[in-house]
């Protein structure tokens, strides 16, 4: 429980010290090509309105890089939308991660995990969002799984995630 403490007082102190109280990552919409700009000015804008008339006028990859920054700003409704709109013109890791993990954060777990499941089934070695995939599998019971992705994300994408070693220090209490 002290290990678990520290951890998480370390992740609050760290994380409130950036701009906006949230970790740090590129400016939104970096490394995107910034031909979705339409698209993501609406976005930016928080004219949530205006992402839902238009997306379906862009391309895949500009969908995918508004959702994706939607998820990231905690908008899960909007790109819930988004990402489904994607896996129904065609399946892809990155659109069930999307929509997996905005399910999650909407405490729809069932949905979630089913999400999850097939991002990483269709992408076995992906590291990137495993701790978070591993979240989800503990809350499922399913605690080898969770611990296998807790592992893999910590050797992989999330070697220096302070959220996901907070959580896996905290499930290694269990």
């Amino acid at each position: 429980v002290d290990l678990y403490l520290c951890l998480v007082l370390i992740s609050v102190l760290l994380v409130s010290h950036y701009p906006g109280g949230r970790a740090l990552r590129a400016a939104p919409g970096a490394g995107y090509a910034r031909a979705v700009s339409g698209l993501m000015e609406l976005a930016e804008a928080k004219d949530f309105e205006g992402v839902r008339a238009r997306f379906r006028d862009h391309p895949p990859d500009a969908v995918l890089a508004v959702a994706d920054w939607l998820r990231e700003e905690d908008i899960y409704n909007v790109a819930i939308e988004l990402y489904g709109w994607l896996l129904q013109r065609e399946e892809s890791g990155a659109a069930h991660f999307g929509i997996g993990q905005c399910r999650g954060k909407i405490y729809d777990y069932d949905a979630a995990l089913k999400h999850l499941d097939r991002a990483f089934e269709l992408d076995p070695e992906r590291s990137d969002g495993a701790g978070y995939y591993a979240y989800i599998l503990e809350r499922h019971e399913r605690m080898e799984d969770a611990d296998r992705w807790y592992r893999r994300g910590m050797e992989g994408a999330e070697a220096d995630d302070l959220w996901t070693r907070s959580h896996y220090a905290w499930f290694l209490e269990k």
